[in-house]
């Protein structure tokens, strides 16, 4: 099991990870105007998430909550993850992205913590820390429901012609 510090560390990461996520949405609100009230929606609780991840570093410190050894996604994972949510805030930020592209990543980004189960490597038996973990999985897949119903209604729409 990894020492306390790392764990702090390790959390300290996903905090900045959902951080990320919430500002590259903020900046497709601003991009894509057609559909700002749901990007901002997301965007707003990619921020709450990033909130809960700082409560739960808090009891990572005080010691009421310790990472599962079988479910830690590497650091690096998350490094890696939050370069890519760096490259692709840089592009969006300079008008580089295009709605179908933005959409694209932000359902890869969202698939990719449901796949990985990002938000099940927490033991704890602090009913309320279970409970933000399993907001934070709900919140997650519905984020990827919504993208995914964008997806479908936007980019496999028939086209007229």
């Amino acid at each position: 099991m990894a020492s306390q510090e790392e764990q702090v560390g390790y959390a300290s990461l996903l905090e900045r990870f959902e951080e990320s996520i919430g500002e590259l949405y903020k900046e497709y609100a601003r991009l894509f105007p057609h559909h700002k009230r749901v990007w901002q929606g997301l965007a707003d609780d990619e921020i709450q998430h990033a909130d809960w991840v700082r409560t739960l570093r808090a009891r990572i410190e005080d010691g009421s909550v310790r990472f599962s050894q079988e479910h830690v996604i590497s650091p690096d994972h998350v490094l890696n993850a939050l370069d890519g949510v760096a490259r692709l805030l840089a592009r969006a930020k300079e008008g580089r992205v295009l709605p179908v592209d933005g959409l694209a990543a932000a359902l890869s980004l969202e698939r990719e913590m449901i796949e990985n189960e990002w938000f099940r490597f927490f033991e704890t038996d602090a009913d309320l820390i279970k409970r933000v973990l399993q907001s934070l999985g709900n919140d997650t897949r519905r984020h990827a429901d919504s993208l995914q119903r964008l997806w479908d209604d936007d980019v496999n729409r028939p086209q007229s012609g």
